[in-house]
């Protein structure tokens, strides 16, 4: 995201293979049966963001080259299988967010908006996000916003 940020072409230019191996290593590293990326659902946030940002600009020809990896995914297929994955982490949680492990029933707000600015950066990019979801996160940081705005005026 930072090379991209520069202005960094994943196509052409000084630093497209490295661009090139940071997609192909996020997309092997992927889960192929949850779609969960990194080792938790911060990491999957963050993943979710990043193949949003290079989705779409990237030239998917150039991408795989002569990998021959029983991984190799489309960078929209790897994004709509971790949005399916913050989907189904986000239906077990009965906060309606997120934490650090997609099975977690509780909640985390650093985690739960890392997840939800990927998600947005998904449906940006074109890939379906169900409506329900981005309700159910967002009234998560309502209710959590509240809470502590009750807790600092000391309201029960």
């Amino acid at each position: 995201m930072v090379f991209l940020a520069s202005g960094e072409d994943p196509n052409f230019g000084k630093y497209s293979q490295n661009l090139r191996a940071a997609v192909r290593s996020m997309i092997t590293a992927q889960n192929s049966a949850t779609g969960y990326l990194g080792n938790s659902m911060y990491h999957h946030g963050f993943g979710m963001l990043g193949l949003s940002e290079v989705y779409g600009v990237l030239d998917e020809d150039t991408l795989w080259g002569d990998f021959d990896n029983a991984s190799r995914r489309s960078i929209g297929e790897a994004l709509e299988l971790a949005v399916r994955c913050a989907v189904t982490a986000q239906k077990n949680n009965s906060w309606g967010g997120w934490r650090y492990s997609p099975s977690q029933n509780d909640s985390d707000t650093s985690v739960a908006g890392a997840v939800l600015m990927g998600l947005f950066a998904a449906r940006n990019a074109g890939v379906k996000v169900p409506d329900e979801c981005i309700d159910k996160a967002v009234d998560y940081f309502r209710k959590i916003a509240k809470r502590r705005c009750l807790m600092s005026t000391g309201s029960p």
